[in-house]
């Protein structure tokens, strides 16, 4: 589905209030914004709990490969 809305004078949007249920968006939620400069879209990212529990394991190693946290650590360590 899509929405058409107009943007204030002051740079303010509504964000209608069927996406606002879906995605857990309530007054005080933080966003961000993300420009795709090649295609001329900007991509909003509510930052809720629900987004940072998606992010949960992605810098997890996979089996065999080698912590990216200890690498960082040794790293800094000059080990």
């Amino acid at each position: 589905m899509i929405y058409n809305n107009k943007m204030t004078t002051r740079g303010r949007i509504t964000i209608p209030l069927q996406i606002r249920k879906k995605y857990g968006i309530k007054g005080g939620t933080r966003v961000k914004f993300i420009p795709d400069e090649g295609h001329r879209r900007i991509f909003l990212v509510p930052m809720t709990r629900k987004y940072f529990r998606s992010l949960a394991g992605v810098l997890k190693p996979k089996r065999g490969e080698e912590s990216m946290l200890e690498s960082l650590v040794e790293e800094k360590e000059g080990r």
